[in-house]
């Protein structure tokens, strides 16, 4: 009851956009293109309830001397394919189609599609081999859906028998590839011949490809990596954020925690910008009081992690109590912390805090090797605010 309840809150809706011009889905699936006031689509979309048959509909339709088109009959599917709270009525329709129409392959695709999106393995399996029975696979678009169906499953066996079948049958495209790709994550060889198959097949790599040529040979590297191999754990860490995976990140961090007595400042200066790099600011501060609270070290190039991710979200304020907690903690400030300033007070407006915060950053150096962006900054805003004299003096 309170799937057909949606079902006709989502049909008065159509309704009322129709009424105001919009494009509803009884008009996308209109005969008629002026939009006639009756039409299959129509007829076939009042269907509140999955248990009445479209069969019906189909029949009196043809019985008033109307043909059916196919063309009306695959936008219903796609129709209600878009909206996954119509699974059963496709399901229900697709059984009540006439025998000519039912043969259709973009008909049974499109069901086989909705199958796999919903995880109905049993089903998906039994219309894909009625549709292999009666010669209506022709591309190779059936099997991509059923690679998706058994990868998403985790049924990792059944990959290779599909591709046997497929390239018995059809030639694989692009899709298939970046699929069989993802099977072999954690096997870098595997995935190398594919890649090579796909290449002597002349079929042009995508971005999806090489995406998931990296995960793979980041897993290969992640399940082979040894307690020797600690420069290794970095490395991981910085490749699976150039992927944003984070659950891969806290993985191998906590690898790390299992393998080593404790965590050096080059690698939690390596988590953290991971973490900033993907936006996770809160597990970040925690990081760097994790490290604040076991490292004795007082190193400034952990905690202008930190203020760096501040300035990237112009939380200016956030950015000046933090250097006052690290002066409070005994942290001094480096030239970069400094020039990190700098541009904070560059952002208010305030140029004579800039210009101090560089004099600062100049005097932790013994030689200077200009950053030219703080440097042009600076020199711009103060020529802005007519302070160049000032400057010169200084």
């Amino acid at each position: 009851m309170q799937s057909a309840r949606r079902l006709r809150e989502a049909l008065g809706a159509a309704v009322r956009r129709l009424a105001h011009g919009a494009a509803s889905p009884a008009r996308l699936l209109s005969s008629d293109p002026a939009g006639g006031s009756d039409t299959l689509g129509r007829r076939l979309l009042r269907l509140i309830y999955p248990k009445r048959s479209a069969v019906v509909v189909l029949r009196r339709w043809t019985e008033e001397g109307k043909p059916i088109q196919k063309y009306q009959l695959n936008r219903v599917v796609r129709e209600l394919r878009k909206h996954k709270r119509y699974k059963h009525a496709l399901e229900k329709f697709f059984e009540d189609l006439p025998g000519r129409i039912k043969g259709q392959q973009s008909t049974c695709t499109a069901l086989l599609h909705t199958f796999v999106q919903s995880g109905l393995s049993s089903k998906a399996e039994s219309l894909f081999k009625e549709m292999s029975d009666h010669g209506l696979i022709s591309c190779a678009v059936p099997y991509n859906h059923m690679l998706h169906l058994y990868i998403s499953s985790g049924e990792l066996e059944k990959v290779p028998v599909v591709i046997r079948e497929l390239k018995k049958n059809t030639s694989p495209d692009l899709f298939t590839f970046n699929l069989w790709l993802s099977a072999c994550a954690g096997d870098p060889e595997g995935a190398g011949k594919v890649f090579e198959e796909m290449r002597q097949r002349g079929i042009s790599p995508d971005w999806v490809t090489f995406s998931t040529l990296a995960k793979a040979y980041t897993q290969g590297m992640e399940e082979n990596i040894s307690r020797k191999d600690r420069a290794g754990y970095c490395s991981l860490i910085t490749l699976h954020a150039g992927l944003s995976d984070k659950t891969a990140i806290c993985r191998v961090w906590e690898k790390m925690r299992s393998t080593f007595r404790k965590m050096s400042d080059a690698e939690y200066a390596c988590m953290i910008s991971s973490l900033v790099k993907l936006a996770s600011d809160e597990e970040a501060e925690r990081m760097y009081e994790e490290w604040e609270s076991v490292s004795g070290t007082g190193d400034p190039k952990i905690p202008n992690k930190i203020l760096e991710s501040f300035i990237k979200k112009g939380s200016m304020e956030k950015a000046k109590i933090f250097l006052q907690r690290l002066l409070k903690k005994g942290i001094k400030p480096s030239y970069s912390t400094w020039c990190i300033m700098a541009y904070v007070y560059l952002g208010e407006e305030r140029a004579d805090m800039a210009l101090e915060c560089l004099k600062r950053a100049l005097s932790k150096l013994k030689k200077w090797d200009p950053d030219e962006g703080i440097v042009k900054a600076v020199f711009d805003r103060l020529e802005l605010l007519g302070m160049w004299r000032g400057l010169k003096s200084s």
